[in-house]
């Protein structure tokens, strides 16, 4: 690692994390904290910080902030693959559901993206429910009681996901976010 990698690295970061909560309900203190409980998570994973932060700033538009978020996005994370490794297993919600591990997982046995994930979830969860309350029982089942409203908030919410992630990561290649809203607010000072 030279120091020119490790400041390229800390633009990016900070500029997706501006980025992510400059267009959401969050902000950077809420994300650091949030970060703490889901980091490990979405890094054991290959979750980039574009789509962590803004599937964050998803949940905190959606009432869920800081420490909450970063739990219920780590319970998210951990319930779909603990559901994906039980697939051809007995008693799977994933089969039961009809998901393949080939809609879920890349070439390298990776999560596709969290955003592509939730939707295909979403989707056989609403193709085989009838109802809301056996809906609210897939997510209950496969996402624990504590995990559920981030799930469910998520697949609601994956293309606005999805939209997001792809702006942050943008903000992240630019590096110029945190510069160029700087400007305006001393503009506007």
């Amino acid at each position: 690692k030279t120091t020119a990698g490790i400041v390229r690295n800390t633009k990016k970061a900070v500029n997706e994390l501006a980025y992510s909560a400059d267009a959401t309900s969050t902000g950077i203190k809420d994300l650091g904290i949030g970060m703490s409980y889901v980091g490990t998570a979405a890094k054991a994973n290959k979750l980039s910080l574009a789509e962590t932060a803004s599937a964050m700033g998803v949940l905190s538009n959606n009432g869920l902030e800081a420490d909450k978020a970063g739990t219920g996005l780590r319970s998210t994370i951990n319930g779909l693959t603990g559901q994906i490794n039980k697939i051809g297993k007995k008693n799977s919600i994933f089969d039961k559901l009809g998901i393949k591990k080939s809609e879920m997982l890349d070439a390298h046995g990776n999560l596709k993206s969290l955003s592509t994930d939730m939707a295909v979830l979403y989707k056989h969860i609403q193709e085989h429910s009838h109802g809301g309350a056996q809906a609210n029982g897939f997510f209950k089942s496969i996402f624990g009681t504590s995990g559920m409203n981030a799930a469910e908030i998520l697949a609601k919410n994956s293309k606005e996901v999805q939209n997001l992630t792809k702006r942050t990561a943008e903000a992240g290649k630019s590096g110029t976010y945190v510069a160029k809203m700087a400007e305006r607010n001393s503009a506007t000072a």
